[in-house]
């Protein structure tokens, strides 16, 4: 009897080490982070600074996809890069609130074209009151009426961080053609 009471008494204590080892280990995490791993930064300076290694990588992307193909672009102070084709019959420029319809294709700095006036139809566009990429419309205020032009426009003025949910994801460049721009006179 003096056996099993000690081999009683022995499962408890064995029992009780173990409950308590499982509970001390337990408090040595933090939020799931095991102690000794360093959490990530998440404060605003880090990220500030991490959207301005961003911006200068894909900066410096730009800078290489038009000295490959030899493009001669002027730079806005946001970072819009735009080459205008004047034409004979130029007419008024754009400004914001003029309604304006454009033929254009929108591809991306590896070439896949994933929007075309082709497919879609031409775009009206209020400027400043659409919810087309502000580099876009900063874009369009350069132009006037029966120009042509491309347009180079960094993520930060195109969709962002989020994309523009259907086929342009996060921090995207796009490259927009404009094949011909015209004002809407039924505004």
């Amino acid at each position: 009897m003096k056996s099993v009471i000690n081999t009683w008494c022995l499962f408890k204590v064995f029992f009780l080490i173990t409950i308590s080892t499982s509970i001390l280990c337990a408090c040595k995490e933090k939020r799931g982070i095991a102690i000794g791993v360093t959490p990530p930064d998440t404060s605003s300076e880090s990220m500030i600074r991490k959207q301005k290694e961003i911006m200068k990588d894909e900066s410096q992307d730009i800078d290489l996809y038009i000295s490959r193909r030899g493009y001669k672009m002027n730079t806005t102070q946001t970072g819009l890069r735009y080459q205008i084709n004047p034409s004979k019959i130029a007419g008024d420029s754009v400004r914001a609130l003029d309604q304006v319809s454009i033929d254009y294709k929108v591809s991306l700095l590896n070439g896949e074209t994933v929007y075309s006036s082709d497919s879609t139809g031409s775009m009206s566009i209020t400027i400043g009151r659409s919810d087309v990429a502000n580099g876009l419309q900063e874009g369009l205020q350069l132009m006037r009426t029966g120009e042509r032009a491309l347009f180079i426009i960094p993520s930060h003025l195109a969709y962002g961080l989020t994309g523009d949910g259907d086929k342009i994801s996060g921090f995207q460049t796009l490259v927009i053609e404009i094949e011909s721009l015209n004002k809407d006179l039924n505004k």
